[in-house]
């Protein structure tokens, strides 16, 4: 550790350099000094004295040991100034340089000296005795009652944390908690074996046929219940329209699949997890493609609460920073969710944050938000959650800043934030997994006051169930570009059926039908309600409620208020075709058929459903007045 870093000592050449000018004796009178006497030529030569600079004590007495004794002859001292890491610097002795500049270096010392060892006093400080072994005393055997900080932010023991000796001899120390692992060698013949039985099960089980067959089966009446089936190539005239009303409708980037890669995700997914990833995709309103190539991946995912303990003493904190850029009035909303075990310990939203001129500041300036508050909670170890890429990379390194970037100050405030915690690992995720803070930043937008956020809408990811994210291919998002505003897609039609080849399965449709479209006037006709089996019936008034029901002539029709102004009215024929009774009414009629009734179905001119179908229920955009509904 070097001592005497203060403006004085590292601009003076004598205390910086350690090798003085050529020293000046003074002659036995008093008189004027005169240069030294040079030394009588050796028979060997000697080699240069290195200009040592600052070294440790071995480094000193190995390079300085003939220096050392011929002090000795000529009758001087070297003042020696040490630190608990046994670092030295020589020093002239004041007789050279005159009392009163001896005065003054002296208290420079001390003071510097006190400036650098702050838990050590600025006397240890004194003379070494004229002899040629240099032995000093250290001041870290006389401080071993004081606590040792090897790893510290702190600017005044700068130099402590760079003694490489001390690090290492750190790492030497460390202790795990965890056991000794026992190493097996096993040959790789069973392996392989293995792993070429696989590839032989993967051959079956994902032929072509095959996954045809399941997907006809179970898969398909599913995605046409929810309104997902497009049954039109991926470059038809059509799927441009769907496209265009698709971003109108859910104000997102719409995506398609195929039913290739459904299915493909589908086998490799476990199967109660597979009415999740359809809900997904109808959440979403992710279009299915039936044409068998593959045009779209899905990631699997699952929430989780950042790293756990790695030993008893080191736990983490998780910390999740979201920002919605508003382009237009360069402002931007910003959440914060931090997290302690499974508990919230910090929430806060930022309405409003001006001088947000891009998507990068909005979430730089997030991100400093979140860890000035976890910086102020006094939390050591940190992880953070981040959906921008850029930002990721400003925080561990992989983001080169130069001082041409526009937003150098921000992104080195927030790098050099890191001083600030022991551990800080800053992740980049897809938004889909930063729901509770993405709810939270909802939530401030419509109610501006301090409110009580529930968990409760949490409960899927704080439970350990699935999340998805799908992305179309380079070559289909390339393609999907291209796509223009068409204004006719496929025909409108009033009336639709799903056809199904299960009594049970009617209740899936309905159900997924209510959810998909919620509609602010529901109809449900039942024919001959009183003769379907005690479970059937339950299932209905499980999924129905309380409804007023009118009997037609065998029929029997539920009026249930569902109550979504925004939504058209919608009636569903439970048992196949119309009945020949007057109907209200409504805006779209679906028909929940069987393979028996495709006969009277074509006659009568009813299409399947499809995610058509759900852009016309809501209403479709004008492309000549994106802001007006219209018909087709």
């Amino acid at each position: 550790m070097v001592l005497g870093a203060s403006l004085f000592l590292q601009r003076s050449p004598i205390l910086l350099g350690l090798s003085p000018p050529p020293r000046l004796v003074p002659d036995q009178r008093g008189k004027s000094p005169s240069p030294p006497t040079p030394a009588p030529p050796s028979s060997t030569r000697s080699r240069p004295r290195r200009r040592p600079g600052v070294r440790r004590l071995s480094h000193i007495l190995r390079e300085r040991g003939r220096g050392a004794r011929r002090a000795k002859r000529e009758g001087r001292s070297r003042r020696i100034a040490t630190d608990s890491c046994s670092s030295i610097l020589l020093l002239l002795p004041p007789s050279d340089l005159g009392c009163t500049t001896g005065k003054m270096i002296r208290q420079l010392l001390k003071v510097a000296a006190g400036h650098h060892t702050r838990q050590c006093s600025s006397s240890y400080l004194h003379w070494v005795p004229r002899t040629p072994h240099f032995l000093l005393p250290s001041l870290e055997l006389l401080c071993t009652n004081r606590p040792t900080r090897f790893f510290t932010t702190d600017r005044d023991h700068l130099t402590r944390f760079l003694c490489s000796k001390k690090a290492s001899q750190h790492v030497r120390d460390l202790n795990v908690e965890t056991e000794d692992v026992g190493v097996h060698f096993v040959g790789s013949q069973q392996l392989c074996s293995q792993i070429e039985d696989a590839k032989d099960s993967i051959a079956k089980d994902f032929d072509l046929e095959k996954l045809k067959d399941l997907y006809c089966r179970h898969v398909r009446p599913e995605l046409v219940s929810r309104l997902l089936i497009h049954n039109h190539k991926f470059n038809a005239i059509s799927t441009h329209w769907l496209k265009y009303q698709t971003h109108a409708r859910i104000n997102n980037r719409p995506r398609f699949t195929s039913c290739y890669d459904v299915m493909v995700y589908l086998v490799g997914l476990r199967q109660e997890y597979w009415v999740f990833y359809l809900n997904y995709l109808a959440r979403e309103r992710i279009s299915v493609i039936e044409e068998w190539v593959s045009i779209s991946t899905t990631q699997h995912m699952f929430y989780d609460l950042g790293l756990k303990n790695l030993s008893s003493t080191i736990h983490f904190h998780k910390g999740e920073a979201v920002a919605s850029w508003h382009k237009d009035s360069s402002t931007a909303d910003l959440a914060n969710l931090i997290w302690k075990d499974n508990q919230v310990i910090s929430a806060t939203t930022y309405l409003g944050v001006s001088d947000c001129i891009s998507i990068a500041q909005s979430e730089a300036k997030s991100v400093f938000a979140i860890l000035t508050k976890a910086k102020d909670l006094g939390i050591e170890n940190f992880v953070l959650w981040t959906d921008n890429k850029e930002i990721c990379g400003v925080l561990n390194g992989t983001k080169h800043i130069t001082t041409e970037n526009k937003d150098w100050n921000l992104f080195m405030a927030i790098r050099v934030l890191r001083s600030a915690f022991k551990r800080l690992v800053a992740i980049w995720v897809p938004r889909e997994m930063m729901a509770p803070a993405n709810g939270m930043l909802r939530l401030g937008v419509k109610h501006p006051q301090c409110v009580e956020q529930s968990a409760k809408p949490w409960a899927y990811l704080l439970n350990g169930l699935p999340e998805f994210r799908l992305s179309l291919s380079e070559a289909a998002t390339k393609e999907m570009n291209t796509f223009g505003k068409p204004i006719h897609g496929e025909p409108r039609h009033n009336k639709y059926f799903i056809e199904l080849d299960a009594e049970m399965k009617k209740i899936s449709a309905l159900n997924n039908l209510i959810q998909v479209l919620k509609p602010k006037k529901l109809y449900v006709a039942i024919k001959e309600l009183q003769r379907k089996s005690d479970l059937m019936q339950k299932e209905l008034l499980e999924l129905l409620g309380t409804s007023v029901t009118r009997r037609l002539k065998g029929w029997s029709l539920l009026d249930i208020e569902a109550g979504d102004d925004k939504s058209g009215s919608l009636l569903i024929i439970f048992d196949g075709i119309c009945p020949e009774t007057p109907l209200p009414h409504v805006d779209l009629i679906v028909m929940l058929s069987t393979a028996t009734d495709r006969g009277i179905l074509a006659r009568m001119g009813v299409r399947e459903l499809s995610a058509s179908s759900y852009i016309f229920f809501h209403g479709p955009c004008s492309p000549t007045n994106p802001g007006k509904k219209g018909q087709n």
